[in-house]
Parts: C-alpha cells; structure tokens; sequence
C-alpha cells in the first residue's frame, strides 16, 4: 500500500512538472509570437521606405525556403484543381471504354442474330442446295 501511494506521489509531481513545462512553453509562444510580430511591423516599415529592399529580402527569403500562406494556398489549389482535371480525364477515359464496350457488345449481338454471312465471302467451300 506504501509503495502504491508513493508510486501515485511521484506521477502527481510528475503531472505537476509537465503542467508547469506546458505553461511555460505557452508564455514563451506568446513572447515569440509577439517579437514575430514586432519584426514583421518593422520589415513593413523598412520595406516603405526603402523598396528595393524588400524585394531583396523576399529574394533571399524564397531562397531559404520561405513560402507565404498565399502562395501556399495557391499550390494547394493549383493541385486541387489538377487532381480534379486528372479525375474528369480518368471518367472520361472510362465513359470512352464502356461506350466502346457497349458497341462491340451490340455489333456482336447484331453478328449472332444475322444468317451466317456466305461462305464463299469467307473463303470457304459451298455446300451444294439439298
């Protein structure tokens, strides 16, 4: 019983340190997310002032890897819109093949209803009238 009760002391101490770790991991998310902001106010500035940096910075930016959440919604559309054009394709291509299928099946229902065609057509020998 001991054992228990000290086993269930050290995971509360435990649950407490993890609760004060998330805490703190919150206020420095905030202090991040606000020193983000700051700079991105002071970027805007500069970039005010002074165009044609800008345009290097988001040069060198692209070049670290950066990509904005507009340009990320445009890929993400851009591929959106490419795997439904993929997918009309690919119904298309299969409405083609069951036409197809559907008149191969009638030409060869139209083929088993007609009289047998003339032999001789075929390359055949005739059978002479009984």
């Amino acid at each position: 019983m001991r054992k228990q009760m000290a086993e269930i002391a050290k995971d509360e101490g435990q649950a407490q340190k993890y609760a004060s770790d998330a805490k703190r991991t919150a206020a420095h998310l905030v202090s991040d997310n606000m020193d983000a902001q700051k700079t991105a106010i002071e970027a805007a500035e500069q970039a005010l002032t002074a165009p044609m940096i800008a345009k290097i910075a988001d040069r060198l930016l692209r070049e670290a890897g950066f990509v904005s959440e507009t340009e990320q919604q445009a890929a993400l559309q851009a591929a959106q819109a490419q795997q439904q054009r993929e997918q009309q394709a690919q119904a298309q291509q299969q409405a083609m093949m069951q036409q197809q299928q559907a008149a191969q099946e009638q030409q060869m229902a139209q083929q088993q209803g007609q009289p047998p065609a003339d032999p001789q057509q075929q390359g055949g020998m005739q059978q002479p009238p009984m």
